[in-house]
């Protein structure tokens, strides 16, 4: 069958009611491929026990649906977007293998070649946490994801707020091509809106953008327990920095525990609603993760563990940071003053890492000199000097 075919009837498919993911996983294993099934909806013979399933396969097939169909692969492929399929080259094995991969993902940039191991042992990990991360959680992921990236790993997120851009920002950091974010929107869609800089420098330095939604899709509730199968489908193993009982993260750890890949949780206080959830998830079946080489001993064996150098600049005696560590306060402080409200890239314009910003701004909100806004922006919080 010619591949834009089959791209245009699996796009057609995913536009009718009740073929989700799921079923067509389970129609494509009883008709033996998507050209099997492609053929079944065409003759009107897909194996199915409910009318409305068997119109829409249907439907699927119209020569004018799919000619629709084709049109917009067309546009979208004129726009810079790769369409993949799981049996198609480049869509990432470990992706393919759990129970109900997209039938359609939607590629901006390149995926690494890191995604394209064996099934459920590709070089990616998955860094994800709550929108509403506290300044610790910032700094730690930034930092886990820079040594993670540099080591040679991708780091997959959800482009979130909070946890999710810290990891990604920390990636970038350490490799401009370090880094994969999965949508719950479609790829015209950024959500949230303050992170498009963010989305467009990941493109920018070789990584991805990817989603099962179309163009066009806005971000909605429902969307996003799905994005997050993905985030865990991606990668080898998936670390939860900070996450509420309630928090999105939670479906990335439950749909990375049902596929069978490695999990690690991060201890926080057991008083606290995160660490009452760590606790739970680790009765559950993760490990707990005191930093990047509890990852790397198990992926990365013949590297010996190290730490960076923002996370030496955390260590200073007595606890207080060193000069250089001071000197990158004190310029954040300088600027806020300046623009009054900034996102943590607009801090750094000397080419400072902003795994080494976050942390920063983490000691200057512990000191009571800077306060975090929504948006994941920052204002200082006393006067200039």
């Amino acid at each position: 069958m010619d591949p834009d075919d089959l791209l245009a009837f699996l796009l057609a498919a995913s536009r009718q009611d009740g073929l989700g993911p799921m079923r067509t996983a389970a129609a494509r294993a009883r008709h033996g491929g998507y050209a099997g099934l492609a053929r079944a909806a065409r003759n009107g013979a897909v194996a199915t026990d409910r009318p409305s399933l068997h119109a829409a396969w249907r439907e699927a097939a119209r020569p004018a649906t799919l000619a629709r169909a084709r049109r917009d692969l067309s546009a979208w492929r004129r726009a810079g977007l790769v369409l993949l399929h799981p049996e198609s080259g480049g869509y990432p094995p470990s992706l393919a293998a759990i129970p109900d991969p997209p039938p359609l993902l939607y590629v901006e940039g390149a995926l690494p070649a890191t995604l394209h191991g064996p099934a459920g042992r590709s070089d990616a990990v998955a860094v994800v946490g709550t929108r509403a991360g506290s300044p610790w959680a910032l700094a730690f992921a930034g930092r886990l994801a820079h040594r993670l990236a540099a080591a040679g790993l991708t780091v997959v997120s959800g482009l979130a707020l909070g946890v999710d851009g810290a990891a990604h920002r920390g990636a970038l950091d350490a490799d401009p091509a370090g880094t994969v974010a999965v949508l719950g929107s479609g790829l015209d869609r950024i959500h949230p809106p303050s992170h498009e800089p963010l989305a467009a420098r990941i493109v920018a330095g070789g990584g991805a953008l990817v989603s099962e939604r179309p163009p066009g899709a806005s971000a909605q509730p429902g969307a996003f327990p799905r994005r997050n199968r993905i985030i865990a489908g991606l990668a080898r193993g998936t670390v939860v920095v900070e996450a509420p009982p309630r928090s999105g993260a939670r479906h990335t750890l439950e749909a990375a525990l049902e596929q069978g890949r490695d999990v690690w949780v991060v201890p926080r206080r057991p008083d606290s609603d995160v660490g009452r959830a760590a606790v739970a998830w680790l009765r559950d079946g993760a490990a707990p993760l005191a930093d990047a080489d509890d990852v790397l001993r198990l992926y990365r064996p013949d590297r010996p563990p190290a730490r960076d150098a923002s996370e030496r600049s955390e260590a200073a005696p007595g606890g207080r940071p060193p000069h250089a560590g001071q000197g990158v306060e004190d310029r954040i402080l300088e600027r806020l003053r300046a623009l009054g409200s900034a996102h943590v890239e607009a801090l750094l314009g000397d080419g400072t890492p902003v795994v080494v910003g976050l942390a920063a701004l983490a000691r200057l909100q512990r000191a009571g000199r800077v306060a975090r806004l929504e948006g994941d922006r920052w204002r200082a919080t006393e006067p200039g000097r």
